[in-house]
C-alpha cells in the first residue's frame, strides 16, 4: 500500500501544475487576471495541506495513540469523518436537489466557494480510511481493488458537484488500477509500471484518454459527464501513454525491433506538438515538446559507443543538430511561431 502513500503525494505536486497551467501567464495582467492568480496559489497550498494533512492522520490513526480502543472503532471514525467532510462538500456546493433541512446544520456547513475543496479533502479522508483498514487488518494487497473503490467514489463525487479536481484524482485512481505506480524515493519520485501487462494497459488507457480529450476539446465529441475529467485525461494520459511508449521503446525494455518501436512515441510527440500548435491547446504542445526532448537525450544513452570518446562524439553531433535548429528558429520564427510554448 506504500504506492497508495506515493500517489497522494504525486497529487500533490501534479495538481498544483494543472492549476497553474489552467490560468496562464500574460505579460500586461489586469486586477481581475491578477485576482485568478492569487486564487490559483492557494489553490496549491490547499492542495499541499490536504495532502500532508490526510497523510499526518494516517500515521497517527495507524499508531493508534490510546491502544484500548478497538480498531474497528478507529475505523469507524475514520469512514464516518470522511463521508461527512465529503458530504459537508456536496451540500454546500448546491447541486443536489434536496434542501437541508436543519438550520443547524447549514450553518456549520462550508460556503459553495469552498465546497470543492471540502468535498476534495473528504476523499483524501476517504483513502486513508481505506489503508488504514488494509494496513493494519492486514488484508492481502489487493491493489486492482483497491484503486478501483477509490476510482467509484470519486467519480461519483467528482460528477455530483462538477469538480474537475476531484476529477483529476479519479483519473490517477483508474490509472492505478491499470498498473501505473508511483514510489517515493529520497530527494524525488519514481513512476513506472508494475510489469508488461500492466505497461501495455496503462499506456493504451493514457492515449485514449489523450485522445478522447482532445476530440471533446475540439467540439468532435460532446459528453458533459466527460468535462470534470478533462484535466486528469490530459494530465494523466499524457503522463502514463508518453512514459509508457518511452519505455515499450527502450533497447533496455526489449532489444528486438528497436528501429520499428521508435515510431510510436516519435509520432505521439509530434502528434501532440502539431495537434497542440494548430488548434491551441497549450499544455498538449508543451507536454509534447517537453516530451520530445526527453526522448531524444534518452536515446543517446542507448548508442552502442565502446569508449567515452565515442559518447563525446555523440555529444558532439546532437549538440550541433540542437544549436542547428535554434539558430534556424531564430532566423525564420514565422515557420515555428506556432508549435512554441513562448
Amino acid at each position: 500500500m506504500k504506492k497508495t502513500l506515493a500517489t497522494v503525494s504525486l497529487a500533490a505536486l501534479i495538481l498544483p501544475g494543472v492549476a497553474i497551467a489552467t490560468n496562464a501567464a500574460c505579460p500586461e495582467l489586469t486586477l481581475a487576471q491578477k485576482g485568478v492568480g492569487y486564487l490559483t496559489w492557494m489553490n496549491v497550498l490547499l492542495v499541499f495541506a490536504a495532502c500532508i494533512g490526510t497523510t499526518s492522520i494516517y500515521i497517527i490513526f495507524k499508531e493508534r495513540i490510546i491502544k484500548k480502543i478497538p480498531i474497528v472503532a478507529y475505523e469507524i471514525i475514520l469512514y464516518l469523518i470522511s463521508f461527512a467532510v465529503i458530504a459537508a462538500g456536496v451540500l454546500a456546493s448546491g447541486k443536489l436537489p434536496v434542501e437541508v433541512p436543519l438550520q443547524a446544520v447549514k450553518e456549520i456547513l462550508p460556503s459553495a466557494t469552498n465546497a470543492e475543496s471540502t468535498a476534495f479533502i473528504g476523499s483524501l479522508l476517504f483513502c486513508v480510511a481505506m489503508l488504514f483498514t488494509a494496513t493494519v487488518r492486514k488484508v492481502k494487497e489487493n491493489t486492482v481493488g483497491f484503486f478501483l473503490t477509490l476510482f467509484f467514489v470519486y467519480a461519483v463525487v467528482a460528477c455530483t458537484i462538477g469538480s474537475s479536481m476531484i476529477g483529476f484524482i479519479a483519473v490517477m485512481a483508474l490509472m492505478g488500477a491499470l498498473g501505473f505506480s508511483a514510489m517515493v524515493i529520497p530527494m524525488g519520485f519514481a513512476v513506472g509500471f508494475t510489469d508488461s501487462d500492466s505497461l501495455s494497459r496503462a499506456t493504451t488507457a493514457g492515449i485514449v484518454m489523450l485522445i478522447v480529450y482532445v476530440l471533446q476539446f475540439l467540439g468532435i465529441i460532446s459528453l458533459n459527464v466527460l468535462e470534470v475529467f478533462q484535466a486528469g485525461a490530459l494530465w494523466m494520459g499524457s503522463i502514463v501513454g508518453f512514459i509508457g511508449l518511452m519505455i515499450h521503446s527502450s533497447k533496455y525494455y526489449e532489444s528486438k525491433n528497436w528501429g520499428l518501436r521508435q515510431l510510436a512515441p516519435i509520432t505521439a510527440g509530434i502528434a501532440a506538438v502539431v495537434v497542440g500548435g494548430q488548434f491551441g491547446i497549450q499544455p498538449l504542445m508543451g507536454i509534447g515538446i517537453s516530451f520530445l526532448g526527453l526522448y531524444f537525450i534518452e536515446r543517446i544513452f542507448e548508442i552502442a559507443a565502446k569508449s567515452i570518446v565515442s559518447f563525446a562524439v555523440v555529444g558532439i553531433f546532437v549538440s550541433t543538430i540542437i544549436v542547428g535548429l535554434i539558430f534556424l528558429a531564430k532566423d525564420h520564427p514565422q515557420w515555428v511561431e506556432t508549435y512554441t510554448i513562448f
